[in-house]
C-alpha cells in the first residue's frame, strides 16, 4: 500500500488508503443540489475518484482524539461539480433535517476540512462509534465533516450524518429572512449569527431546520418568552432540562446572545402567516 506520513501541531496523521473495509455500506450515498438539479453518488464510487486518507484528531463531540478514514472535502466537492471556495454558502443536510449552513467565512479561517465516512477502531465494530444528543442515540454515518483545528467547532459545529450538501449559485436561499430595512448593526448581527448557528434546527417562517421548534409563527418567541428566560436558555439549556438535546453555544458572549435576540425580536413583525395553512 504506497502512503505517506505527516505529522501537524494539531494532531493531525495522514495516510494515503487504498483498501476498503468490510463493515463499510458501499450504498451509503450523498446528494448533491446545485440551484435545484441533483445527483446522488455513492460511497464506492467516490472511492474510485478520490483518495482516502488515515486523519487523526482531537474530535470535541467526544471529547478524544480519533483516527478516520476521510475525503478532503474539497475534492469530493468538486467530484460533485461545486467549487467550495466560489460559493459563498453551503448548506450540509443531515438524514433527520439538520441543516448547518456554511459561510464562505469559515473556510477562510479554516480551508481544509475533511469529510471523513469511517472511524477506526470503534468498540462494536460499527462504521462510527454513535453520539448522545439528548434523548437520542445518533450514527454519525453517512458523512462527517471535521476539520484538524479543534477550534473550529466552536466557529462551525462539526455537521454528521450529512446525506446531502446544497449550493445555490443564483440567489440566496434565505434571502426571506434577511433584514429588509435599515437597520441598527445588532439587528444585522444577529442574522448572521442566527443563519450560521441557530438556523440548523430552527426556522423561521418555516425557513430553516426542523430539528428545534418554529420561532416566529403563528407568535414569535419573545412574544410568550422572556428576554431574561431566552439568554439563560440560550446560555445553558442543559441548566433547564436534562439530556436536552440543543447544545451548548460553547463560548458565545453576552452580546452575541443580545444580538441574535434582537434579530429575532425583529423578525416578529414580518410573518408569513400564508405558510401555516400549507
Amino acid at each position: 500500500m504506497n502512503c505517506f506520513k505527516l505529522v501537524s501541531l494539531s494532531f493531525l496523521l495522514l495516510f494515503h488508503i487504498s483498501s476498503v473495509q468490510a463493515q463499510l455500506d458501499q450504498n451509503a450515498s450523498l446528494t448533491f443540489d446545485i440551484d435545484g438539479k441533483s445527483q446522488t453518488i455513492k460511497l464506492k464510487d467516490i472511492q474510485k475518484h478520490v483518495p482516502a486518507y488515515e486523519v487523526t484528531l482531537f474530535n470535541p463531540a467526544y471529547k478524544k482524539t480519533i483516527t478516520y478514514r476521510a475525503f478532503k472535502f474539497a475534492e469530493v466537492a468538486k467530484l460533485g461539480k461545486i467549487d467550495i471556495h466560489s460559493s459563498s454558502q453551503i448548506s450540509f443536510i443531515a438524514r433527520d433535517g439538520y441543516e448547518a449552513v456554511m459561510s464562505k467565512n469559515i473556510l477562510k479561517r479554516f480551508p481544509e476540512p475533511w469529510l471523513a465516512f469511517e472511524e477506526l477502531n470503534t468498540k462494536n465494530g460499527e462504521v462510527f462509534s454513535l453520539v448522545a444528543e439528548g434523548k437520542e442515540i445518533t450514527d454519525p454515518a453517512p458523512f462527517y465533516l471535521m476539520w484538524q483545528q479543534p477550534d473550529s467547532y466552536e466557529a462551525f459545529p462539526w455537521p454528521f450524518a450529512i446525506s446531502q450538501i446544497s449550493v445555490n449559485t443564483k440567489y440566496d436561499q434565505y434571502f426571506a429572512l434577511k433584514p429588509k430595512h435599515k437597520l441598527t448593526a445588532q439587528v444585522e448581527r444577529g442574522y448572521f449569527i442566527f443563519k450560521t448557528r441557530c438556523m440548523a434546527c430552527h426556522s423561521i417562517n418555516l425557513i430553516g431546520g426542523t430539528i428545534g421548534p418554529e420561532l416566529n409563527i403563528p407568535k414569535n418567541i419573545t412574544e410568550y418568552r422572556s428576554m431574561s428566560f431566552l439568554k439563560a436558555w440560550i446560555k445553558d439549556p442543559s441548566s433547564f432540562r436534562a439530556r436536552n438535546r440543543m447544545t451548548n453555544f460553547g463560548k458565545v458572549t453576552e452580546k452575541e446572545i443580545d444580538d441574535v435576540l434582537a434579530y429575532i425580536q425583529y423578525m416578529k413583525n414580518f410573518k408569513n402567516l400564508k405558510e401555516i395553512k400549507k
